[in-house]
């Protein structure tokens, strides 16, 4: 239980520091990239948290 709720609050920190460099670094194409694949990670880690959670619970 404790390993889901602690991989679901990185996988939410990745992904909100991904969205908020993002947004900050929106001029440098390669910045960009990066924080879009930054973003990306964080969607899949909490994404699959949340599955897994409705799956089989805690």
């Amino acid at each position: 239980m404790i390993i889901t709720i602690i991989t679901l609050l990185v996988g939410l920190m990745i992904l909100g520091g991904g969205i908020y460099y993002l947004l900050k670094e929106k001029e440098d194409k390669e910045a960009r990239k990066i924080y879009s694949i930054t973003t990306a990670v964080g969607v899949i880690i909490t994404a699959g948290v949340i599955v897994k959670v409705l799956v089989s619970g805690f």
